[in-house]
């Protein structure tokens, strides 16, 4: 599974599930689990200047066993390093956490991810190919990967919203021109498609956003169903919220029948915004 957020990407094995994540650039974080318990947490924040790695590892590890176990916190000297890929990794014994720290100076951040219950087995198995899958995302085209949802968007784009559920997720995008890009995955299509089709289903869908369907036309994308649809959204920036302008936009909805999901692609803007192709937004 792979994991594209701002300035970062990952690859993460395909059973880790997002619990809590940030939509925050400068400072967030994401925490893992699976049906067993936590399995890592990754936090980021601004840092202007490189960061002394051994000394954060080290109080990190110091200020747990402070909370966690007296008794080690009393006497504890310090802790093991090595590099793994880019990154700075920290730990002690067996069933301790292990930190591990990348400074990222050309977007001034520091990514740390935490994982629990150290064993050389588990950092050899699962974490190091975490730590070592690491990519920059710093081009003008950047990845976005998560909940299921995979695009790529001009440099400029932040996460307006994000709504991830089993089987609802959406993900809203929005450029400093005011370009607005909705990603949405659903699961269950046979529920949804049960009393009516993809273009009833998405003209629901675009009125709850305050938003309306233009026209609507049958087609494939990719090989599967789809419909392409061009939209009207009121604008949600200056004068244009003021006066509930419309938004020209354009989009699709698509069921992809070897994964059981619908997906829909939905943007809009002011008139100066270019809209961006299918190829360009939704890479194969």
């Amino acid at each position: 599974m792979r994991l594209a957020w701002y300035d970062f990407s990952f690859e993460l094995p395909d059973a880790w599930e997002a619990s809590r994540y940030s939509t925050a650039a400068p400072t967030g974080r994401f925490e893992f689990v699976d049906r067993n318990g936590d399995l890592g947490r990754l936090s980021w924040e601004h840092s202007k200047r490189t960061p002394d790695e051994e000394r954060i590892l080290t109080e990190y590890h110091r200020r747990y066993l402070q909370q966690h176990d007296q008794d080690k916190a009393s006497g504890f000297s310090g802790i093991k390093t090595r590099r793994v890929g880019q990154f700075r990794v920290g730990y002690r014994h067996a069933g301790e956490p292990c930190q591990a720290l990348l400074h990222l100076p050309e977007c001034r951040k520091s990514l740390l991810w935490v994982f629990p219950t150290y064993t050389e087995e588990q950092m050899n198995r699962v974490w190091a190919p975490i730590l070592e899958s690491f990519k920059p995302n710093s081009a003008a085209m950047r990845d976005w990967a998560a909940f299921g949802i995979a695009c790529a968007l001009p440099a400029g784009f932040e996460v307006e919203k994000a709504i991830c559920r089993p089987a609802d997720v959406w993900l809203e995008f929005q450029h400093t021109n005011m370009h607005r890009v909705d990603i949405h995955r659903w699961g269950l299509p046979r529920e949804l498609l049960r009393d009516r089709d993809m273009e009833t289903f998405m003209r629901k869908v675009t009125t709850n956003q305050e938003g309306r369907i233009l026209t609507a036309e049958k087609g494939e994308f990719r090989g599967m169903e789809s419909v392409e649809l061009t939209t009207e959204i009121r604008g949600t920036k200056g004068m244009d919220r003021l006066f509930s302008a419309y938004w020209r936009g354009v989009g699709r909805i698509w069921h992809n029948t070897d994964e059981q999901r619908l997906y829909a692609c939905m943007q809009a803007g002011p008139r100066k915004v270019t809209l961006l192709k299918d190829e360009e937004l939704l890479p194969q």
